[in-house]
């Protein structure tokens, strides 16, 4: 009954880091080379021709020093990490919620965080990256709040980084931290500015580091295939 057994994303993420560490070129064409490899992160077929939508390598890249190692090292350290993150979430979870209501209510967010059932039914098990993920939009959503309630350069700084680093490491970032800027510049209209430049800046930095080839393709070929009626279909695979 081990999640290695039954979960083949515990094989995938190690596989994954194999490949990124087998791989040559920049950060990103490795991440690339390892999703083709394992045929992963829902590939779109455009007339025949597949495209890999790119999902954020920065995860695997602590674990690439230990790819000589016996795979089931490199599979331990990853599910080490991805359960200090889920640990780092709940006190990140008991502050956000005693600073917008009461520590009372803090307390029993954290509790929820802890005890998600999610949690222990599916992403401890093998979803790694995305408990990252959480833990750094947690993090986001920490810093714009801090910001709010006393606004000063330096926590717009640290919003700023803190939103940069979620869309580095985790790609559905790329789309939450967005989202939840904008609303807030909706409902904090004297910061709207700010937290709207933050809601640009950091998903074009990050997409212009990591994902610059696969938009320049989005652009130049699926977009043209989708307007001129061309056929477009998904086939399944994460890394989740």
């Amino acid at each position: 009954f081990h999640p290695r057994v039954f979960y083949p994303d515990v094989e995938t993420h190690r596989r994954f880091a194999f490949e990124m560490a087998e791989s040559t070129g920049s950060l990103p064409e490795r991440g690339r080379e390892a999703q083709r490899e394992l045929h992963q992160a829902y590939r779109t077929l455009a007339s025949g021709h597949g495209y890999n939508f790119p999902y954020s390598p920065l995860f695997y890249v602590p674990f690439l020093p230990l790819v000589p190692q016996e795979s089931e090292v490199v599979e331990d350290v990853m599910r080490h990490v991805g359960l200090l993150a889920a640990a780092a979430e709940v006190p990140l979870v008991f502050w956000l919620g005693g600073l917008l209501v009461s520590p009372a209510l803090g307390l029993g967010a954290a509790v929820v965080a802890a005890a998600a059932p999610v949690l222990y039914s599916r992403l401890l098990y093998a979803m790694w990256p995305t408990l990252v993920g959480h833990v750094f939009d947690v993090l986001v959503i920490a810093a714009a709040a801090s910001y709010l309630f006393a606004p000063s350069r330096r926590r717009l700084i640290g919003l700023g980084l803190a939103a940069l680093a979620a869309c580095l490491v985790y790609v559905s970032s790329l789309f939450n931290v967005p989202l939840l800027l904008a609303t807030l510049a909706l409902l904090e209209r004297r910061h709207a500015r700010a937290l709207l430049a933050v809601a640009l800046l950091a998903p074009a930095l990050a997409i212009a580091l990591l994902y610059a080839p696969f938009v320049a393709v989005f652009l130049t070929e699926v977009l043209p295939l989708l307007a001129g009626g061309g056929a477009v279909g998904d086939t399944s695979g994460a890394v989740g």
